[in-house]
């Protein structure tokens, strides 16, 4: 599964609340749907804010403390470790069916990759062409096989 944001934009916000389980299309399905986080107004308002100097403000909204060079991370801004937060507060699910959106916090068990991207990912994922245009990527690699190759674009 491939799929491309454009990075600051509402198309970015919207990948954030849908991972986040916070429920805009709930709160559109059922209005009635007491459960449904509610929108401050200020939220709604940037939602439509443009972000253009930010490479990835789902990244920076993760408080992630790796260096975007493809490594898993294993703590945060805070200094806290990833396996230093209980699952309660991962809100992680056992298992994650193909298909299925992650939620934010499994993207920390996610590669992290922003510029410049190894060419053996670029390559893997038919995104060489790209470049140009990407910003950050996130990557789950657990079924690609690793091929060791870490040459730099």
């Amino acid at each position: 599964m491939l799929l491309l944001l454009t990075a600051g934009t509402i198309e970015e916000k919207i990948f954030q609340r849908q991972i986040s389980k916070t429920g805009l299309s709930e709160a559109v399905v059922d209005p009635s749907n007491i459960n449904v986080n509610k929108m401050a107004d200020h939220e709604l308002k940037d939602l439509f804010t443009l972000h253009e100097h930010c490479p990835c403000q789902t990244h920076q909204l993760l408080r992630c403390g790796c260096s975007s060079r493809g490594e898993v991370p294993d703590y945060l801004e805070d200094g806290s470790t990833v396996s230093d937060i209980r699952p309660c507060q991962l809100n992680s699910a056992p298992h994650q069916g193909q298909g299925q959106m992650p939620r934010v916090n499994q993207l920390l068990q996610w590669e992290h990759h922003a510029p410049p991207f190894r060419q053996c990912v670029l390559q893997t994922m038919c995104l060489s062409s790209a470049v140009p245009y990407i910003t950050f990527m996130f990557r789950n690699s657990s079924a690609l096989t690793k091929t060791g190759d870490n040459s730099q674009v």
